[in-house]
């Protein structure tokens, strides 16, 4: 049985290979798309950072300038101070000036010892224990700090200060320091600080964190370690990824609003984009090949599978349905298929009524042909039989016994023939016959013509069943006649019983048959002929066996005396060749 079309391996199946080679078309045009989409991805990284590069400066840009006017404003008391001898002449200068800027709120010279004689709000301190004192004098340049409580006097809140360098001729005596209150830096109206998806900070350059985000908790852990901070903090402006302190990646940009010592810095969630702040669902770029791959695959799956595949199910569930019961299957609801497939439906339609037709007249032409052989056989058989008779009404007025034998012994031959036109002409296949049932039928008809009335024979028939093609069942059953015959006219009565007669026909491998006549030899039941036939009989067997293309061996025992034949059942072609 052939196996079905759903046990066949996937890739010999029409879509497995259609889309095989869809992939292979598309894939120059899949690796433009991955190095466009690679293109793409970089430059939108690249306006990115430059967006939150822009972003993070507009958000500094109200610190930038309250810094740089206090620098402005440093420099210009750090060249007043030459001027002003006393303490209180400082003093007064001081807070003039602090009380025409609103966003300053102390002002004060700071000398290296830390001992602050010179304010704004006219109080003298003692700023030697601070840390910030350390910083403040590490280098001679301006910078910025955040100054908080951790000295003496608690009176000082936490400010940030902007500290310019006054110069002697000496060299550097101390720092002009204005202070800034944390709520005038923290103050800002850019839209980044609304945003819930970004933090703004202002730190220097130690990493010291001096404004963060109102409301921004431990500031420290929202940024990256000092360490490698500051290894960002050496670039003038740029936008990086990074982990935070506790552990989340998050996008940074860098903008410095004093150079090398203040910068102003912006943080994102990892893959924030300003230009899809709004979406909630983000696409990876690598993705759109990879969907665009996968789309013309279905695409192009459905299509075959819709205009082709299905179409050529139903015509081979429709061969198959013919092939089994010669009944042609309507197809299913008209549907609209390729002209190509259109033309191969057809192409069926017509194969399957053209083959109908061819079957219909070949049964017609068989079955006359079967009528006609059996109307031959039967006539051929009727003839034979009328042949028969006339010979038994030429017997009767024959005076000669020997003329009587001899006619009688062609009797039993042309019973013999329509025996076998007989058993041809009744039995429904006329190519081959039973050839069991044909001797059993001879062996009976030769009892009731050979055998007197009142003699008691011991007959045993044994045989198995077989079929025989009519060329080799006419010399059988003519051989067949004549050894029965033969058994009948020399049986005899063995001492210790009634005679006998066994008649064994035994089916072998490949065909092979052996037919076997035996008969018991001892004192004869009939007078033997007057005249001798002179070994026809022994000629005849000898003949017939060779048209069999078989063998006869004569088997004579102390009591019994048997024919055996050996012959194999062949078909008519190779029955005449071998012959």
């Amino acid at each position: 049985m052939r196996p079905h079309l759903n046990l066949r391996p996937v890739t010999k199946r029409l879509g497995f290979r259609v889309m095989a080679f869809l992939s292979l078309a598309l894939l120059p045009l899949g690796l433009i798309a991955v190095v466009q989409t690679r293109t793409l991805t970089q430059e939108v990284e690249t306006r990115t950072q430059l967006t939150l590069l822009a972003l993070t400066r507009e958000a500094a840009a109200d610190d930038r300038q309250l810094i740089q006017r206090a620098l402005g404003a440093g420099r210009a008391m750090s060249g007043m101070f030459e001027l002003l001898t006393t303490p209180e002449q400082c003093r007064r200068y001081l807070s003039d000036y602090v009380s025409r800027e609103s966003d300053f709120v102390w002002a004060g010279f700071i000398p290296a010892d830390g001992q602050v004689s010179c304010a704004s709000d006219g109080i003298a301190r003692d700023l030697s224990d601070r840390r910030q004192m350390a910083d403040l004098f590490a280098t001679d340049l301006a910078k910025v700090l955040l100054l908080d409580q951790d000295g003496n006097n608690e009176n000082i809140q936490p400010v940030v200060t902007v500290n310019y360098p006054v110069y002697t001729r000496e060299g550097l005596e101390g720092f002009v320091t204005i202070a800034l209150p944390l709520d005038s830096i923290q103050t800002t109206s850019s839209p980044l600080i609304a945003s819930e998806q970004a933090e703004f900070f202002t730190i220097n350059a130690a990493g010291d964190v001096l404004v963060s985000q109102e409301g921004s908790v431990s500031p420290e852990q929202r940024l990256p370690p000092k360490q490698q901070l500051t290894e960002f903090l050496k670039v003038r402006a740029s936008a990086f990824s990074a982990r935070t302190v506790e552990g989340r990646e998050r996008t940074f940009a860098v903008v410095p609003i004093l150079a090398n010592s203040v910068f102003a810095i912006g943080s994102w969630e990892a893959g924030y984009s300003a230009a899809t702040e709004s979406e909630s669902i983000r696409i990876p770029p690598a993705a759109f090949p990879l969907l665009m791959w996968l789309s013309s695959l279905a695409v192009a799956y459905f299509a075959v599978h819709w205009l082709v595949i299905r179409h050529i199910r139903s015509l081979r569930l429709r061969m198959s349905s013919f092939a089994k019961t010669r009944r042609v299957l309507q197809p299913p609801a008209p549907v609209s298929m390729p002209a190509e497939l259109q033309e191969m439906e057809d192409s069926f339609i017509y194969m399957t009524d053209t083959i109908l037709k061819d079957e219909a007249e070949l049964e017609n032409a068989v079955r006359e042909q079967k009528v006609l052989l059996k109307e031959v056989y039967h006539r051929v058989k009727n003839n034979l039989q009328l042949i028969a008779s006339i010979m038994n009404m030429q017997m009767r007025q024959l005076k000669s016994e020997e003329a009587r034998s001899v006619l009688r012994r062609v009797q039993e031959r042309v019973l013999s023939l329509a025996t076998v036109h007989r058993n041809l002409y009744q039995n429904d296949t006329l190519a081959q016959i039973r050839g069991d049932l044909l001797l059993k039928e001879i062996v009976n008809q030769r009892l009731d013509t050979a055998v007197a009335s009142g003699t008691e024979i011991d007959v045993t028939i044994s045989m198995e069943p077989f079929e025989l093609y009519p060329d080799q069942a006419v010399p059988l059953s003519l051989l067949a006649t004549e050894a029965i015959t033969n058994a009948l006219k020399y049986i005899g009565r063995p001492p210790d019983g009634l005679p006998w007669l066994r008649v064994e026909l035994v089916v072998g491998n490949d065909g092979d048959l052996t037919l076997a006549i035996e008969n018991s030899i001892g004192a004869p039941l009939v007078e033997p002929a007057p005249v001798s036939s002179g070994g026809l009989g022994a000629r005849l067997i000898a003949a017939f066996s060779q048209q069999l293309l078989g063998e006869v061996q004569v088997e004579e025992r102390k009591r019994s005396y048997g024919i055996v034949l050996r012959f194999n059942v062949r078909e008519f072609d190779e029955y005449q060749r071998e012959k």
